[in-house]
């Protein structure tokens, strides 16, 4: 087991042999960890820029302020994270297929995310961020989405009775999506 501290890593393909299992304030760019096991791993004050973990495992790893931008992140179960201290930063990633049910995502931001059908039932997102992403058929059911800035986000489908939504931050152009099962003719 390796613990690296302060490193920088580019264009390295992790799919045949990932062996770090602590890294803290080290940058990963254009790294390749799809369908890596990264089991137990702990990541703190870590930066990912424009590499692909889609598929990756994360059974109790651990991510303790760190910030993903450009990658592309297919299918990751973030759900079996290690919960303790979670703190994540997404900017402009592909999030497609995830799934983050039952997460304490408090300090969880989403910004610029394509997000088809990820699921977020359960979550805890009160004071969080979704904000400019793209949240199609993404599952809300039981969320707490109170205080939550969702401005700019489009594509969604949120029902008022099964979600807490009160100060939730919403644009006025996309209230549609609270809307929907009214069955209403908006104009």
């Amino acid at each position: 087991m390796e613990s690296k501290y302060e490193q920088s890593y580019k264009k390295i393909d992790y799919t045949n042999h990932f062996t770090i299992q602590e890294c803290e304030s080290c940058t990963f760019t254009h790294c390749n960890f799809e369908k890596v096991k990264l089991d137990a791993a702990k990541f703190i004050d870590c930066t990912f820029k424009e590499c692909n973990l889609s598929s990756a495992s994360m059974q109790m790893t651990a991510l303790r302020n760190v910030t993903f931008i450009n990658c592309k992140m297919i299918g990751i179960h973030f759900h079996s994270c290690n919960a303790f201290g979670l703190e994540i930063t997404f900017n402009n990633c592909n999030l497609d297929y995830c799934t983050f049910t039952e997460m304490d995502l408090r300090k969880v931001n989403f910004d610029g995310c394509h997000m088809l059908e990820v699921d977020l039932s359960g979550a805890n997102l009160s004071k969080s961020k979704i904000t400019n992403c793209k949240l199609v058929r993404t599952a809300f059911q039981n969320t707490d989405l109170r205080e939550c800035d969702i401005t700019g986000s489009i594509g969604f489908q949120i029902n008022p009775y099964e979600n807490k939504i009160a100060k939730m931050r919403i644009s006025r152009t996309e209230i549609e999506g609270l809307l929907n099962q009214f069955d209403l003719n908006l104009e």
